[in-house]
């Protein structure tokens, strides 16, 4: 055991893989080089690489997630793909098949639909209104 966060305790998995306790893995799931919450599940064939996932989160079958950060109680649903360098806040859900482009910031409680795309580098805009095609670069 080792404190990464004082009171948060994290099993030392194995190379550069840190593990809180009632994480729930796939035995054909990737990780490496992580840091995974407590009550985090992820699937078969889901990949995640150096990235940090928060409590309570859920990476779904064949989800790809790499150089990202990810605060509690996110899902990435099947297939979804989570590009380098993004930020999803808490409560975050990635639809099927959805595309999360690199270096995209995505506020508390976003939904991309199934299949949709958002674009690099996208910043959602906390208080500005805009439209899905905004939103997607659909």
């Amino acid at each position: 055991m080792c404190l990464l966060i004082r009171a948060f305790r994290y099993s030392f998995s194995r190379p550069s893989v840190y593990l809180e306790e009632g994480v729930k893995l796939a035995q054909s799931c990737d990780i490496r080089d992580v840091v995974i919450g407590s009550g985090t599940q992820v699937a078969a064939y889901a990949r995640v690489n150096n990235s940090i996932v928060g409590r309570n989160c859920k990476i779904d079958d064949r989800a790809v997630v790499t150089c990202s950060y990810l605060w509690d109680n996110v899902v990435v649903h099947p297939g979804a793909i989570v590009h380098d360098g993004c930020l999803l806040a808490a409560g975050v859900v990635v639809g099927a098949n959805a595309v999360v482009g690199k270096g995209a910031v995505l506020s508390f409680g976003v939904k991309i639909a199934p299949g949709h795309t958002v674009r690099p580098l996208y910043r959602d805009p906390f208080t500005v209104e805009c439209n899905v095609e905004q939103f997607t670069g659909s």
